[in-house]
Parts: structure tokens; C-alpha cells; sequence
């Protein structure tokens, strides 16, 4: 997974879960020009990104147009986690997401990222507001229907099955302990 310019719509925080959310554009596929095209293409879709067991969270960003957009995610730091005997996952790490406006930084046990719906192609890297109906933050399910694939997408999209009624999480990768 990867997060190089996506776009951030709205942060929440759900203090008494210890959740940090952040509702965003995620990019699954860069398509490349084709023919007598010059610019890429993106697959894009909705998504809500979900931290857990969050602490000593800090911002440090300015943003001079009001934009917030993601170059990445990193993960460093393993130690034991906070709370370790009520959670499945025993270590946290420090995450840094480095944004073109600064960074945001703080501990955590991991991320689900849950895709809202199908991802379209689009000639931007975000939808506008009205194709994204709005800043949404919730977990919720895709409908039920197949997602027309093309070979661009293909890869990106291998790990979900959208003709299946479901709710559709993408996780951060185990580091093996948990």
C-alpha cells in the first residue's frame, strides 16, 4: 500500500477508543499515458483510514491553500504496546505521516483503511466534493455489485472482491509478533 499524493478531506478523533480517522482520496493505480495522451490517469476511491490505540499525537503543519495531502506513511520505533493486555496486537510503533505541509506523528498499534466504495478512473488525484458526496468518516459497506476491472487496476484492486456484499479492509502488514 501506498499513500504518495493522497489527498486528506477531514481528521477526527474518537478519544474514548483511542482512534485517530482521517476520511481520504486513496489512489489505488497511476495509469500511464497511452497513445497520443501526456498525463496519468488515477483509479481513486473514498476511503476512511483508521489508527488504533493512539497516543502522543502531534501536528506540525501549514498549509498556505488550505490543502492537505499525504507523500507518505512510515512506521518505526517497535516497542510494547500501551494497554498490551486488553489489545490482540502487543507492539505500537511511531508513525510519521509526512504530508507536503508537514508531518503528523504519534504512536500506534496499527491501521485498517476501509474503502467506502469502487474506486473510478479519474484525470485528477481526487475527487471533486461532490463526487465523494461530502467529507464522510464512517466504516461502512460497499454495495452490491461487480467492479468492472481493467488491466491497470488489476493489480491494485487484487486483494478486494467487490461483487460481494462486505465490508472491505485493507490492514497494515503484520510484523509477525501479533
Amino acid at each position: 500500500m501506498g499513500w504518495h499524493d493522497v489527498n486528506i478531506h477531514a481528521v477526527a478523533f474518537r478519544a474514548e477508543l483511542f482512534e485517530f480517522w482521517l476520511d481520504v482520496d486513496y489512489i489505488f493505480s497511476w495509469v500511464h499515458p497511452q497513445g497520443e495522451e501526456t498525463h496519468f490517469r488515477f483509479w481513486v476511491a473514498p476511503a476512511t483510514l483508521v489508527f488504533t490505540n493512539v497516543h502522543s499525537l502531534r501536528f506540525d503543519l501549514e498549509s498556505h491553500d488550505g490543502d492537505l495531502s499525504l507523500q507518505g506513511i512510515e512506521r518505526s520505533e517497535p516497542s510494547p504496546a500501551r494497554n498490551a493486555e486488553y489489545l490482540a496486537k502487543k507492539t505500537e510503533w511511531l508513525w510519521l505521516l509526512d504530508c507536503n505541509e508537514g508531518e503528523i506523528t504519534f504512536s500506534s498499534v496499527g491501521f485498517s483503511q476501509f474503502i467506502r466504495r469502487p474506486p473510478v478512473l479519474l484525470q485528477a488525484q481526487q475527487l471533486t466534493l461532490e463526487e465523494r458526496v461530502g467529507f464522510h468518516l464512517p466504516q461502512i459497506m460497499l454495495p452490491n455489485h461487480a467492479l468492472q476491472r481493467t488491466a491497470a487496476c488489476q493489480r491494485s484492486l487484487s486483494l478486494l472482491d467487490f461483487s460481494r456484499p462486505r465490508l472491505y479492509v485493507l490492514e497494515n502488514p503484520s510484523s509477525g509478533e501479533n
